[in-house]
């Protein structure tokens, strides 16, 4: 599959710079293939055809396109959350433009051209569908794109304030990123440590998954941790999508009983509306100022589980 790879490359170096917006309001450019593009497809059409000749080679390169696009659209938009049937419209949508490669009896490079504004146009949808879910709709519009980066392990360390009593593990980093940095620094520091994340491969010490189903230990962690992640996600649901909001309240909760007894849930930034509803026989509840200056203030937090219930 080797050409077919190649021209997708091509396909994906000329979009590069693509933005959310460009796809929600249908930038026609994406609903075309250049001219380039098209001669290329046209001089290799019969290796093409080759390749992606039989059902199976066209499923796998359909998986890994739609693959793609939702890595693509976690990392442009990190507060969307593909569900399952989002992922299956996904990939549907990417299968049934692959489907046209043997339907086209000639001129493979003008079937993909009547078929790639279609395609689109499916994207399009259904990525309207997933922003306006989490209430980002308007805010993508607007040209808004709060790209996730990883942030330095000793800068999270810092941030959270994390002690030698957090590090007697087990630790969960919940959100911790593509390439689990923290969890990789502190297992080299001797921490139980482990991650899980909608990116992170599934590995020894690393799960695919999200803070909304999360695995538990025998006994309960000792620690989960949250760096810009969870409370940054609760916050964008509390302000923007009421429904989501419950479901983060839900899971709130869920992570505090994930703990065992003496543990800790600490995260940044904190989240106001919620702590101190939590009861005091229950959780010791300690906020500290990452950053005071007045027109930047904002801090991490740390709930203590203290009964065994």
């Amino acid at each position: 599959m080797d050409v077919a790879l190649s021209l997708l490359r091509y396909r994906l170096d000329e979009s590069a710079r693509t933005t959310l917006r460009d796809i929600v309001s249908g930038l026609p450019a994406l609903r075309r293939i250049s001219r380039p593009l098209s001669e290329r497809l046209s001089r290799h059409e019969a290796t093409i055809r080759r390749e992606l000749s039989s059902a199976g080679a066209r499923q796998t390169l359909a998986a890994g396109m739609a693959s793609g696009f939702l890595a693509y659209l976690l990392d442009r938009y990190q507060y969307v959350r593909p569900s399952a049937s989002d992922k299956r419209a996904v990939l549907d949508a990417y299968r049934a433009m692959t489907e046209v490669i043997p339907d086209a009896a000639t001129d493979l490079a003008g079937a993909l051209q009547h078929v790639i504004g279609q395609h689109h146009d499916r994207l399009r949808l259904i990525t309207i569908g997933m922003l306006d879910k989490v209430g980002a709709l308007d805010d993508v519009l607007d040209g808004a794109e709060p790209i996730c980066r990883q942030y330095s392990p000793a800068l999270q360390c810092r941030v959270l304030g994390l002690t030698d009593d957090d590090l007697a593990g087990p630790l969960l980093d919940i959100g911790c990123g593509e390439t689990a940095e923290l969890v990789g620094f502190l297992r080299g520091h001797g921490c139980a440590a482990f991650g899980i994340d909608r990116l992170a491969p599934a590995g020894d010490h690393t799960m695919r998954g999200d803070w909304f189903d999360l695995p538990m230990v025998a006994g309960g962690w000792r620690t989960i941790v949250a760096h810009l992640s969870f409370s940054l996600h609760f916050i964008h649901a509390h302000l923007h999508a009421e429904d989501e909001a419950r479901r983060y309240a839900v899971a709130y909760m869920s992570i505090l009983e994930r703990l065992q007894p003496g543990g800790s849930f600490v995260y940044a930034p904190s989240l106001p509306f919620i702590e101190p509803l939590l009861d005091p026989r229950r959780f010791r509840v300690e906020v500290k100022p990452v950053r005071p200056s007045p027109d930047e203030a904002w801090s991490s937090c740390r709930v203590t589980r203290l009964d065994d219930r």
